[in-house]
């Protein structure tokens, strides 16, 4: 049994709940509190579980190995003490003078007067920002305009002439308000121009088409069979992706001339299947065969037990096609050298997903034949909301450490947290077997970060330990582990400047993989370039991109063949579609309402924006 315990937190008892009493004073610290947490995602007593170590869970879940290896022992050790650095150190920036630590930028009051992103905009994107901003602060447009627009979408389709007419109004709306202030355009070829100006300001593109499953609430089809048109979109997305060529102010980037490009691509599974309940059935048939998601032996969704298969001959047949179709689209990422980032998604669903990506990952980022590390293909996604990242993550580290491949994790915070929470509820008052007796999402955000931070520092620390073998340095003997280190690539996706800058300082002042210049950046070591990456999602957290943007890589310094550190999150697809994607995007915008200094955090970036209007519109007139 790990757990972490640091000498102060010896007087706390075991109940003592995290509240804003204990809530340091910077912003930016990470005191014990943080690592008394951090073995309570380790440690949860009082319940029965199955295993050992960090891969216990209860019973009803029916995922987990009966022991872990010496190396999942190791590798579940390191996790932790990954989570100790995180909680130890102590990061004191808010009272630092600006002008000599570049890290001072990425405290929340000091980010939230950077107005350098409204600056970087057209005119038409700022009206357009403002107004689609302005329709969030009112109530009741995230909960009752994705259920209008279902109206909408049914009347065009089942009313001849008048229906159609009316959806083209609609879409006209939705098209030049929400959807191009959150996606990129309707296919590849109308993002360019946004990567290019994205990529103009040190940016790289994450690209998603984002056609993605609804949560059925009938009976599902007795046929399973793959959507044809999206896996099409996507495989055309990576063609175009491997001849695109970016033009701009700092010249070309030629197709494939680089070790890494600055595009990546996320796929949601989940819709690329006619019933995406499919995935549900495929996770229920890991839990009743006793396999573990993350452990390569047998096929992927083996027929083990006596009892009833969930998944019928038809589901195991469109599983197969599914695995053949998404290696093809990994072989075209390879080829292009492009990161293929498979995207989380519904807890229920999350078992099958983890099974392909750990499939996937284990063909196409295995080591090379002289064992030189690389930049991994399929990254898999963890939500740091779910209680069960923290193990899961440990697991697929040793399956990697096993096998040989190199292993990509895009961290998120997660944005399912209403979904979970009623399935959860729904499923405990139906009396469904299998249901965990506490929800699978932590109680409270400041659990979320701090999982998502303990998460983060192990991460680094293994990262540093690569990039550290890549420049034929010696470990010390404080940062040597027992067993070699496994290739990892990381992907901060969050909108949370504090986790950002925790990251950064590890790297700067404990790894020694980054350093100060003039007070102004920070110049990470070329070692992490295509290892590291922070992502946000288009649309949103602009002043935190463009702030990361300017401490990490000057303008001027930036190679034609180098990938960005920085990567915006870019939908693309048909605007009905993309609904899904977009009313969860104006719920979130909708939960920045809560006020601050009298005024919301969204209404705040509004009037940065109205007041930028202005400015210019004056100097217009003032110039003419």
């Amino acid at each position: 049994m790990f757990l972490i315990r640091l000498g102060p937190l010896r007087r706390w008892p075991r109940s003592a709940r995290l509240t804003k009493s204990r809530t340091p004073s910077d912003p930016l610290q990470m005191n014990g509190r943080t690592a008394h947490f951090s073995s309570r995602i380790l440690r949860r007593p009082g319940r029965q579980l199955l295993g050992s170590g960090l891969t216990r869970r209860p019973l009803s879940y029916g995922l987990s190995p009966a022991r872990p290896s010496p190396r999942y022992t190791l590798l579940a050790t390191t996790l932790g003490l990954g989570a100790l650095v995180s909680g130890a150190t102590v990061y004191a920036l808010e009272g630092t003078d600006a002008s000599a630590d570049p890290l001072a930028a990425l405290i929340p009051d000091t980010l939230r007067r950077n107005t350098t992103h409204v600056a970087q905009k057209t005119m038409l994107e700022l009206l357009r920002s403002y107004f689609t901003l302005l329709m969030c602060e009112i109530p009741g447009v995230a909960t009752y305009g994705p259920i209008l627009l279902n109206q909408c979408m049914s009347f065009r389709d089942n009313v001849p002439v008048l229906g159609p007419a009316a959806w083209s109004v609609v879409e006209w709306f939705v098209y030049h308000t929400f959807f191009s202030h959150y996606t990129g355009g309707v296919s590849v070829e109308d993002c360019q121009p946004v990567m290019n100006a994205l990529y103009a300001k040190n940016m790289g593109s994450l690209l998603n088409y984002s056609v993605e499953a609804l949560e059925r609430t009938g009976p599902g089809g007795n046929e399973s069979e793959l959507n044809g048109e999206v896996i099409a979109a996507i495989s055309r997305a990576m063609d175009s992706l491997a001849s695109y060529e970016i033009s701009g102010a700092k010249g070309t980037y030629a197709p494939c001339s680089a070790r890494m490009k600055p595009t990546a691509v996320a796929i949601k599974v989940s819709g690329l299947v006619s019933d995406p309940d499919l995935f549900k059935r495929a996770s229920q048939n890991l839990q009743v065969n006793g396999v573990s998601p993350f452990r390569l032996n047998g096929p992927p969704f083996p027929t083990l037990s006596s009892a009833p298969d969930p998944l019928s001959r038809s589901d195991h047949l469109a599983l197969d096609d599914l695995l053949d179709n998404l290696r093809s689209i990994c072989r075209k990422a390879k080829a292009s050298q492009i990161p293929l980032m498979i995207d989380a998604e519904y807890s229920w669903f999350q078992p099958a997903l983890d099974r392909i990506a750990t499939f996937l990952s284990a063909e196409f980022n295995s080591a090379d034949p002289i064992g030189e590390s690389y930049t991994p293909t399929v990254f898999n996604t963890f939500q740091a909301l779910l209680r069960s990242s923290p193990a899961r993550l440990a697991e697929f580290l040793d399956e990697g450490q096993q096998r040989g491949f190199s292993i990509g994790v895009k961290l998120v915070r997660g944005a399912y947290l209403v979904s979970e929470t009623t399935h959860w509820r729904e499923a405990r008052a139906a009396g469904r077997p299998g249901v965990p007796n506490e929800l699978p999402v932590w109680a409270s955000k400041a659990e979320t970060d701090a999982c998502f931070d303990a998460l983060a520092a192990s991460l680094v620390q293994l990262l540093a330990s690569n990039a550290r073998s890549a420049e034929g340095r010696q470990l010390d003997q404080r940062q040597t582990n027992p067993f070699s280190p496994i290739e990892v690539a990381i992907m901060i996706a969050g909108h949370n400047p504090i986790s950002a800058a925790k990251v950064l300082k590890q790297l700067r002042d404990k790894e020694g993989l980054a350093r100060n210049i003039d007070g102004q950046i920070i110049n990470l070591s070329d070692s992490l370039r295509g290892r590291l990456m922070f992502a946000q999602l288009y649309g949103m957290a602009d002043n935190l991109t463009s702030t990361l943007t300017h401490i990490l890589v000057p303008t001027q310094d930036v190679s034609k063949q180098s990938q960005p550190f920085v990567f915006k999150y870019l939908p693309f697809g048909p605007v009905d579609k993309v609904l899904p994607y977009l009313a969860r995007r104006a719920e979130e915008n909708s939960s920045l309402l809560e006020v601050k200094d009298g005024d919301s955090v969204l209404s705040l970036e509004r009037k940065v924006m109205g007041k930028e209007i202005r400015k210019r519109i004056a100097s217009f007139f003032i110039l003419s």
